[in-house]
């Protein structure tokens, strides 16, 4: 018996079809850099980030990138 893979459904949110930027909100939800709110699938693009919701983007914009031996100077 084989089975097939499981693949991740990428959410279409209701409201960004006739957003400026809905490409790349689109792409940055594919690459799993944002995401929207999925209690009612939308991503409500004109609403004010909280500082709470960048840094979750950058956290997971960070985690994607490839490990780095950098040291930061104190």
């Amino acid at each position: 018996m084989t089975t097939k893979p499981v693949v991740a459904q990428v959410p279409s949110f209701s409201d960004v079809d006739t957003d400026i930027y809905a490409k790349e909100i689109q792409e940055a939800v594919e690459i799993g850099l944002i995401a929207g709110f999925t209690s009612n699938n939308t991503f409500r693009p004109t609403l004010e980030l909280t500082r709470e919701q960048m840094v979750s983007m950058v956290i997971n914009a960070l985690s994607q990138l490839p490990p780095s031996p950098l040291t930061v100077p104190s």
